[in-house]
């Protein structure tokens, strides 16, 4: 059975060397203040200097159909090393289904799309790997590339 709630995991490495683990939380941070369709929900900002973690929203434009994110970011072998988890809530405000007479919701599978376009922001050179998905996920990166001599 598909899941009401799809979601996307990804680990994304930062190639980067001039960035550090607090400049892309920062980073990340300040993408998703400076969005309008993102809202940061909280932060935790780790003592010890281990990891970063930022919890946010997103809200689609019209309706305001809502997604969840978390960033953690730490550094595994002297690289940046980002986990994404985006999940759909399939969760809007109720004047949105009376307004729109909705009565089920697609994603559009933009679970993925929104964790690069935070990332996108603060860095162009990583490398995604997905790590895990629930429900129903189509993947927006391309393809491998294909042996021609078949």
């Amino acid at each position: 059975m598909e899941s009401r709630h799809p979601s996307v995991k990804f680990r994304f490495t930062v190639y980067d060397k001039n960035l550090t683990k607090r400049q892309v939380f920062e980073g990340l941070r300040g993408a998703i203040i400076n969005s309008p369709h993102y809202e940061l929900e909280d932060e935790y900002d780790d003592p010890d200097d281990v990891r970063y973690t930022i919890e946010a929203n997103w809200y689609s434009p019209g309706c305001k159909w809502m997604d969840t994110m978390t960033f953690v970011i730490n550094e595994q072998f002297n690289e940046v090393v980002v986990v994404g988890h985006s999940r759909s809530t399939n969760c809007c405000p109720s004047w949105c289904l009376i307004k729109s007479k909705v009565t089920s919701y697609s994603d559009w599978d933009k679970n993925e799309e929104h964790l690069k376009e935070v990332l996108g922001k603060v860095t162009k050179s990583y490398e995604a790997r997905l790590v895990s998905t629930v429900g129903r996920h189509k993947t927006v990166h391309p393809p491998p590339p294909q042996n021609s001599d078949a």
